[in-house]
């Protein structure tokens, strides 16, 4: 992790693998003992990745002010954003620059889809045009 000065803040080490690494050779190994966690809670956390990503890209910019508004009465989500805000000004972030605030999306698990409003525009994002030969079929 960089400050915005360039300097290290921090930093990791892992056994030089990496998670692809890792994964590989749980396969060729025939075993997820080396595996960090279990396939299904990655797949979990990456697909929240994922979710997170397409609410951002189908979000708006606006003003932080704009932004708490969007909470209503959620305190809690309200005191986290301000503590995000906090990091920002400390860090030098100008308050003037926009926050993009992620589409509140509805997600149905049984569709693998997203529902309802912003669903139009979230839908496409889910997936893309592969390479010939790299398809992935509807049903796997």
């Amino acid at each position: 992790v960089l400050a915005p000065d360039g300097s290290e803040l921090a930093s990791w080490k892992g056994n030089g693998n990496g998670h692809y690494g890792m994964f590989i050779e749980a396969i060729q190994a025939g075993t997820n003992k080396s595996l960090n966690s279990e396939v299904e809670s990655a797949g979990y956390s990456s697909d929240l990745a994922h979710v997170s990503n397409i609410a951002y890209k189908v979000g708006k910019a606006m003003p932080h002010q704009a932004v708490m508004e969007q909470f209503g009465h959620d305190d809690d989500l309200k005191e986290s954003i301000g503590r995000y805000g906090t990091i920002r000004k400390d860090n030098g972030v100008d308050a003037d620059v926009k926050w993009t605030y992620g589409s509140k999306l509805t997600f149905d698990n049984k569709k693998a889809q997203f529902v309802g409003e912003g669903a139009e525009a979230a839908n496409p994002l889910m997936t893309r045009e592969y390479r010939k030969g790299f398809e992935v079929t509807e049903e796997v």
